[in-house]
């Protein structure tokens, strides 16, 4: 719908020409009226209509004079004169303010109509070919940003361009790192019209803002509507003056290296040369080697025995190790302590914590700041430390236990001495075995055995691999010994096991044969 506003200092004139045409029917809606060119402007600069009609010939004044006006406040919308004159001089002052269309009274609805369908058509054009040129703008501000010769070619695009469309000369740069949405993104730009385009260079968002404004006022905006989506906030780098289109890539190259330093630095608005300063320093201080094993067995005892101080204390001494490092080493190494803790705990047959924990770990594959994997990492820690006394002896127990499971599926070919195990939980070997049959309801030995005689189904499947061989793999150095455990645990030799598998295959081989 395109609103209209209706001008005649003759009352009955007005009321006939806006209660006798179906507006609506023309897509005209809402309807305003006015019986003075000073009216009319005041309702011109609240409502901002789409089209105006207005008589030409008022007291006051008069309808050329109200166009001048409109021009000069610089609203667009589409002027028709209604005129009982149709004379070559009315045309022509019309033409000089710019009117779209005339009227001749008496005005008929045909006459309206076809002025309404052809003032809407012009307006279509207008919005179409502006959507064109701010296409065409920002594919070159892209250009600009994103590739070394850019200017090169987008100054020879201008030159095609008028002068009202022509990019302006300088703009002033700001960058956001943070992982952002492209809805995010966009939702800053309808907020702000004065951002004139922004580009997504990975966690880098840069936004170029028009020069009329101040770029650190801009800066704290950005930040501040970004602060919503963030865990622990964002960095803003902001540039002091405009930059010049031909120097738009250089800054955006530079304000992607710099994520780093942002990556570890305070959470706030930078001044670019603030941001070099502090990357320069943080380049002597970066750190290249991490002692990962010492560092997360270190952890793991203290989920084991410690408090959930001391667990706390000992998860920010491995993050502290991680300070200044490259940026994907670090992520690497939160990733792996997330892995060790899964582990520990066997996550991995708890659907909950598995889910859980693929959020954690998505959560610090995305982080754009170092206290976000902090953050991160201590959702991670606070409800394995939140027992305490009994409980946290009973979630010592459970640690243990599934430490040996762990153990002895990955370890289940060699020899399981269980006074290895207990020594490293640090306990009596008999206890040991209590708190695992309380646990688990069977003994470290059928537990063993239970691991080993369900790998040895799946390598019977195997018709290449021979039954004694198979014993060996699984642990057994007797075959005699690994098929009488064998026909105990499943009622079947491993020989009859395979047979019937073969016949399994061959059936369902034959069947599909059929079939065909």
């Amino acid at each position: 719908m395109y609103s209209i506003l209706l001008v005649e200092d003759e009352e009955l004139e007005l009321e006939t020409l806006r209660d006798y045409i179906d507006w609506e029917s023309l897509e005209c809606a809402p309807v305003y009226a006015a019986r003075s060119g000073k009216r009319a402007l005041e309702i011109i600069w609240e409502h901002k209509p789409d089209i105006v009609i207005t008589d030409i010939q008022m007291p006051g004044m008069t309808g050329l004079e109200l166009a001048e006006k409109v021009r000069e406040m610089g609203v667009q919308l589409k002027i028709v004169f209604l005129t009982g004159y149709d004379r070559y001089d009315y045309v022509k002052k019309a033409m000089a303010v710019e009117a779209t269309d005339y009227i001749l009274k008496p005005f008929t609805e045909e006459n309206i109509s076809q002025v309404i369908s052809r003032v809407k058509e012009k307006i279509k054009k207008e919005q179409w070919i502006q959507q064109s040129v701010t296409s065409a703008q920002k594919m070159m501000l892209e250009r600009l940003c994103c590739h070394q010769d850019g200017y090169m070619e987008t100054h020879a695009w201008m030159q095609q361009l008028s002068e009202e469309e022509i990019l302006e000369k300088q703009c002033h740069v700001i960058a956001v790192y943070g992982n952002f949405t492209r809805e995010q993104c966009r939702g800053l730009l309808k907020e702000n019209k004065v951002i004139l385009h922004y580009i997504v260079f990975g966690k880098v968002t840069v936004y170029l803002i028009r020069k009329f404004v101040s770029s650190k006022d801009m800066a704290l905006r950005i930040q501040n509507y970004f602060r919503d989506y963030c865990t622990a906030g964002c960095n803003v780098i902001y540039l002091c003056k405009a930059v010049p289109l031909e120097m738009l890539y250089q800054n955006c190259c530079e304000l992607q290296r710099l994520f780093h330093a942002m990556f570890y630095s305070e959470i706030r608005v930078w001044e670019l040369e603030e941001a070099k300063e502090t990357a320069r320093w943080m380049k002597q201080e970066q750190k290249t080697f991490f002692p990962k094993e010492e560092s997360i067995g270190q952890i793991q005892q203290a989920l084991l025995h410690g408090s959930r101080t001391e667990v706390m204390e000992v998860l920010d001494r491995y993050l502290e190790s991680l300070l200044y490092m490259d940026y994907n080493q670090t992520v690497f190494y939160s990733m792996e302590l997330c892995k060790a803790v899964e582990e520990q705990y066997c996550l991995q047959e708890s659907s909950a914590w598995d889910e859980k924990l693929k959020d954690l770990e998505r959560d610090i594959a995305q982080s754009c700041h170092f206290e976000e994997i902090r953050l991160t990492l201590q959702k991670l820690f606070t409800p394995l430390t939140e027992q305490s006394g009994e409980s946290k002896k009973d979630q010592s127990a459970e640690l243990m236990v599934n430490h040996a499971r762990n153990y002895i599926r990955e370890n289940y070919r060699k020899p399981v001495i269980v006074e290895d195990l207990a020594q490293q939980a640090g306990i009596s070997t008999n206890y040991f075995r209590t708190i695992f049959k309380e646990r688990t309801g069977i003994t470290i030995y059928d537990y063993t055995t239970q691991i080993r005689l369900e790998k040895a189904k799946e390598l019977l499947k195997d018709e290449r691999q021979k039954v004694k061989d198979i014993g060996v793999m699984v642990g057994y150095e007797s075959s005699a010994h690994f098929g009488s455990l064998f026909r105990k645990k499943f009622g079947m030799t491993p020989n009859e096991y395979r047979r019937k598998i073969l016949e399994g295959k061959s059936t369902v081989q034959k069947r599909h044969e059929e079939n065909i």
